[in-house]
């Protein structure tokens, strides 16, 4: 199906009763009321801001929450640290993970999300949203596979363990 006929028959088809609550909704302004309610659980990709005074607030604690996949240059290095390259003629030529205040294009999951509300962070520029059912869809399978082998210990069966 194109998409132009897909969103011809949307407003027909939205309000069908599913296990996921917002499975035909559109990424809305409301997207965090909805995390931090529960109704949605899933990943999404955005950017987290956070203002210059709750940076301030936070840096007793002194472990920046985010960590983000960075390209660095030089003028992030310490002095002691631009020393050690020096020394070992080394070079910033490679990714490295950072730990900051701020992100971009950020691949976060929801319950770490609204950990991130709570100290402050807005969401912003959000492109992309997968909801996904919060439950433990292996359990079944797992149990069976425990009960299972438990059963082939008190048989004896050491080919089942």
């Amino acid at each position: 199906m194109r998409e132009c006929v897909f969103d011809q028959i949307l407003p027909t088809i939205c309000e069908t009763k599913t296990r996921f609550p917002r499975i035909l909704k559109t990424i809305d302004d409301d997207l965090q009321s909805h995390i931090i309610s529960g109704e949605f659980y899933g990943f999404v990709e955005c950017d987290l801001w956070i203002s210059d005074e709750r940076i301030e607030e936070l840096k007793w604690i002194n472990f920046p929450p985010i960590i983000s996949k960075r390209q660095l240059s030089d003028d992030y290095l310490s002095g002691y640290m631009k020393a050690r390259f020096e020394k070992e003629n080394r070079k910033l030529d490679q990714e490295c993970l950072i730990q900051t205040y701020r992100g971009t294009k950020l691949f976060v999951f929801s319950p770490l999300l609204k950990f991130y509300f709570e100290l402050g962070y807005e969401m912003k520029n959000v492109t992309m949203a997968t909801q996904y059912l919060g439950e433990r869809c292996f359990k079944p399978f797992i149990d069976k596979v425990v009960e299972m082998r438990i059963q082939a210990t008190y048989d004896g069966d050491e080919t089942k363990v």
